[in-house]
């Protein structure tokens, strides 16, 4: 805490005319930075208080980004195991060569959404989820049987896809409310 009073409390480098949290400029008269919304003439406490802020968001921020991640490694797992189910379909147990194409281009699918959750984490995950669902009672209409197998895995995966796409719209949420911060030119 002792570091953030120097870096931000009072002025620490920043002149007169810059803020001292995003060193943006400022003129004298302002109160709080345009930018950021600083206390630049606010006392220490309001400061130590904004201060604090910026950083549980920053923490919820990056717990938000970290269940993200695990629902894109979901995606990626899902690719996996379906591009194997079909190799193993299509090559040996049936040799079904048009269900080992099909599940080669879901698996396709599922990859395709994982790569894209890095730049839109939150359509692609839903996106993967309602592919999952959808394939989920697809199958189940065709197969009744197929709904029952396997279902302990089948919830694991839509409560982390599900857990990602919240973390994603939550994630986008704190990016919007977090001050921007912009490094000092020195």
């Amino acid at each position: 805490m002792q570091d953030l009073e120097q870096k931000y409390i009072p002025n620490s480098g920043a002149t007169d005319t810059n803020c001292a949290h995003c060193f943006q400029s400022l003129t004298a008269a302002d109160k709080y930075c345009r930018h950021c919304g600083f206390p630049q003439q606010g006392s220490n406490t309001e400061k130590r208080s904004f201060i604090d802020q910026v950083h549980l968001k920053k923490v919820d921020l990056t717990k938000a980004q970290h269940k993200v991640r695990n629902a894109a490694a979901t995606l990626y797992v899902i690719a996996g195991f379906t591009a194997l189910y079909g190799l193993i379909v299509g090559l040996g147990m049936q040799e079904d060569v048009s269900l080992m194409i099909g599940n080669i281009v879901i698996a396709i699918l599922y990859l395709v959404l994982g790569l894209w959750s890095q730049e839109k984490p939150f359509i692609a995950i839903l996106c993967g989820l309602i592919l999952f669902i959808t394939f989920i009672l697809l199958n189940a209409f065709l197969e009744p049987d197929t709904l029952y197998k396997g279902v302990i895995v089948k919830l694991i995966i839509v409560v982390f896809l599900i857990k990602g796409v919240v973390s994603a719209r939550q994630a986008n949420r704190i990016i919007s409310e977090l001050p921007s911060e912009k490094k000092p030119v020195i």
